[in-house]
């Protein structure tokens, strides 16, 4: 059976309706503006096997949690409400206590996934069968993949989601979308289709200074290449390929410029860097801002105490899983 989207499997109507006490954090969040974390996507680590081309967290300065502090955290996170958490970094892999911290959080229902190049999976998928889903990165055929991320990236991605096969454990694939693969997604979906997964796209988008250059700048799509990349994923999903996203989330994409910032970023979901720093969602935690720090005042109390922030909008799953949270009829059935 294919894998869905990974955020529907948890916030679904379905499963909301299942657990009252998470609709009505929902529902209290917004009509009296309060703050849980359902929805958690901890950076445990920069460190990675890959230096990516698009990628800022290498180039970030972050000291690393330690297990007692991460599992302390997840307990204070489970006990607020969060049902769903995304492990990623850099690659998780690199922490030797990755199976501890998803056995904790699986022993409390929590929906656990991470997000790896797949290069460690062959040697630590044993360690980790409790997971929900793996997500692993790749950007097309090898020749395309191995450009953005490295020789030999591309065979150690196809091992790793082998591993998964192999060890019974739900993969799905993520793709960056650039003008180096964008005519070539049907590989991706092709993929999908041999290992009964579902495919994730992201068009690249440029974040930071750090990885700010002329070389990048190229490789971004513009807003003609998007909407053919739209309707190509639109016409993929129609015909029964495995497109991860909603048709809705498909059809924001086309908007980007005109979209308002997440309404349950920062209110809903939040991210959290290596060093227990809390941000509202991934692409604003090194670019600048000054948020609230966990380890210090606690991270419910960090959570609320977070500023607002107002943006165009990203190509990333949070503005999906954002009106998966508003229940917008449109973002579940579209």
């Amino acid at each position: 059976m294919r894998v869905k989207a990974y955020w529907r499997e948890i916030f679904s109507p379905r499963e909301l309706g299942r657990r009252t006490v998470d609709l009505g954090r929902v529902l209290t969040a917004r009509f009296a503006d309060r703050r849980y974390p359902l929805y958690v996507q901890f950076l445990m680590t920069e460190r990675c096997a890959l230096r990516c081309a698009y990628c800022e967290v290498p180039g970030m300065a972050a000291d690393e949690m330690p297990t007692e502090e991460i599992l302390a955290m997840m307990d204070e996170l489970c006990r607020a409400g969060m049902r769903k958490l995304t492990l990623t970094g850099g690659d998780p892999l690199f922490r030797k206590d990755l199976p501890r911290i998803v056995n904790f959080v699986r022993d409390r229902g929590v929906f656990c996934n991470i997000i790896t190049t797949g290069h460690l999976l062959p040697r630590r998928i044993d360690e980790i069968r409790r997971l929900n889903l793996i997500v692993i990165s790749i950007d097309g055929p090898r020749d395309a993949h191995d450009r953005l991320r490295g020789d030999g990236s591309y065979d150690a991605a196809i091992a790793g989601i082998e591993a998964c096969v192999n060890g019974g454990v739900p993969v799905t694939t993520n793709t960056v979308v650039t003008r180096l693969n964008m005519d070539r997604l049907d590989m991706v979906l092709d993929l999908a289709e041999q290992y009964r997964s579902a495919a994730m796209f992201s068009p690249m988008e440029i974040y930071h200074a750090n990885i700010d250059s002329p070389e990048n700048r190229s490789l971004e799509l513009d807003a003609g290449e998007i909407d053919r990349l739209v309707e190509f994923l639109l016409a993929a999903k129609s015909r029964g390929r495995p497109v991860g996203h909603t048709r809705h989330a498909l059809k924001m994409w086309r908007m980007k410029p005109t979209m308002t910032h997440c309404r349950w970023a920062g209110r809903l979901f939040c991210s959290i860097l290596p060093s227990g720093r809390v941000a509202s969602c991934n692409p604003l935690m090194g670019a600048g801002f000054s948020w609230q720090d966990g380890r210090e005042l606690g991270y419910v109390h960090a959570m609320n105490r977070m500023p607002d922030f107002h943006c165009n909008g990203c190509y990333t799953g949070f503005p999906e899983i954002d009106h998966m949270l508003s229940l917008d009829p449109r973002a579940w059935f579209d």
